[in-house]
């Protein structure tokens, strides 16, 4: 009589067609689910794009959860056991220490080459800037593939910036640098 609670599945086995004080007829049907694949990862420390041009894999140091997807030796792969059509969705928090516009581009990598047509640009426009990016894409990969999410800028002064939780003047959760979450695209 209790529904279960994520990450549990409920799973009907009939419906009620007729009743009456006495009697009752049941429709059972059992048509399993699905088993659902999903992960959360993030990252709690600031990542710096210190060289103008240049490519970097966004790490994750957190899993916050996951059924089916793991993240790799190299902290930016996140592996997916099983074969399937996913959405990744993320959010970067990205600073600027410098005075000068910057265009920062963000694009995802399947087991190391990119994915066509897939980058996007953010303009940052000047010192103590914070921006919030946030897309999802969704990606077919075979069991043991891997997704990664890479980020350049134009010049220097670019952080994937974190935060501490705070007390004072009130209470707010840390900032990860990251968010990742994937979930299987049905």
């Amino acid at each position: 009589k209790v529904k279960p609670t994520a990450p549990d599945l409920f799973e009907p086995v009939a419906t009620v067609i007729k009743k009456n004080a006495t009697a009752g007829i049941l429709l059972v049907r059992v048509t399993p689910e699905q088993q659902l694949f999903y992960g959360v990862f993030s990252d709690s420390t600031t990542q710096a794009l210190t060289v103008a041009d240049t490519v970097y894999p966004i790490t994750m140091n957190t899993t916050d959860v996951a059924n089916g997807f793991s993240r790799g030796s190299t902290t930016s792969q996140i592996i997916a056991a099983n074969a399937g059509l996913y959405n990744f969705q993320f959010s970067l928090q990205i600073r600027s220490s410098t005075s000068a516009q910057r265009s920062v581009f963000i694009w995802p990598r399947v087991n190391g080459n990119n994915v066509a047509n897939s980058a996007a640009e953010v303009t940052i426009k000047s010192n103590t800037d914070v921006i919030v990016a946030s897309w999802n894409f969704v990606i077919s990969l075979t069991a043991g593939q891997y997704f990664e999410l890479v980020a350049a800028a134009d010049g220097t002064g670019i952080t994937l910036a974190s935060s501490a939780s705070q007390s004072t003047p009130y209470v707010r959760p840390a900032i990860p640098s990251i968010i990742l979450r994937s979930e299987e695209h049905t």
